[in-house]
């Protein structure tokens, strides 16, 4: 979800109680206390935020899930050293079995050192931020395979993708030319 919903539902939320509290305070006439009253105060201010919430709350658990699954195939534990991921996409570098570890969108793969092939990186600001578009910027790995040869990981900031330039290069390139 875009986090301007996150601020949308905050904000929306204090409007509510704001609403309520005043209406509790002010004293409102009987007949506006009857259930269809009652029944629009819920549905139009209190059901939007908690449908936001619930609906960061769903997928804050699939992205706990996913990075969790990339984790196990990778054989890497929590707070592993060279592990990036954001928005069901990332990669994971397992130097002690010399193999990186890919997903995207739920798909997993785990190759070997000497199964990559080439990698470039893509950013495409978005206004003056330092952000980039969503849609297009990235990470981009080739590797060799039949079924899925080019993985993209999402990575919108510019230093995100220098940082995993220099330990491709150093971790994924030097050690397999080495071998």
């Amino acid at each position: 979800m875009p986090p301007i919903l996150g601020f949308f539902a905050f904000f929306w939320g204090l409007f509510a109680i704001a609403a309520t509290a005043t209406m509790i305070w002010n004293g409102l006439p009987a007949r506006f206390w009857t259930l269809s009253s009652l029944a629009q105060i819920i549905v139009f201010i209190y059901a939007p935020p908690a449908l936001i919430a619930y609906g960061y709350w769903r997928e804050h658990k699939k992205t706990r899930a996913l990075r969790s699954e990339m984790l196990k195939a990778a054989g890497l534990s929590e707070g592993a050293r060279f592990v990036f991921f954001a928005e069901f996409s990332g990669i994971a570098i397992n130097t002690d079995d010399r193999t990186f570890t890919l997903m995207h969108d739920g798909f997993c793969r785990t190759c070997p050192f000497s199964a990559f092939r080439a990698y470039r990186t893509w950013f495409q600001p978005t206004g003056n931020s330092l952000r980039g578009h969503a849609g297009v910027s990235g990470l981009f790995l080739t590797v060799q395979s039949d079924e899925r040869p080019e993985w993209r990981i999402r990575m919108y900031y510019q230093a995100d993708q220098s940082r995993w330039e220099q330990i491709i290069s150093m971790q994924i390139i030097d050690v397999a030319e080495a071998a």
